[in-house]
């Protein structure tokens, strides 16, 4: 959620969601992102399993915030 008035947000939980849809989110947010692990194009395999602010945190907006990703390979 935005605060346009002080121009802080609040940073969701990310955790268990995919990489994709993490880093739109994150972005859309106003968050500069970085993220580092496994990472792979497909959407459905990277999951995120860590995140550098904890959710329900108060940031400015264009905060840094890295999303630890790993793929999860189900095709074995």
């Amino acid at each position: 959620t935005v605060d346009r008035e002080d121009e802080t947000l609040t940073v969701p939980d990310f955790l268990g969601m995919d990489a994709a849809t993490a880093a739109s989110t994150a972005v859309s947010l106003g968050l500069n992102l970085r993220i580092v692990g496994n990472f792979s194009a497909k959407s459905d395999g990277s999951r995120v399993i860590g995140q550098s602010i904890a959710k329900d945190t108060r940031v400015k907006k264009g905060s840094v915030l890295i999303l630890t990703v790993q793929y999860l390979d189900f095709e074995d």
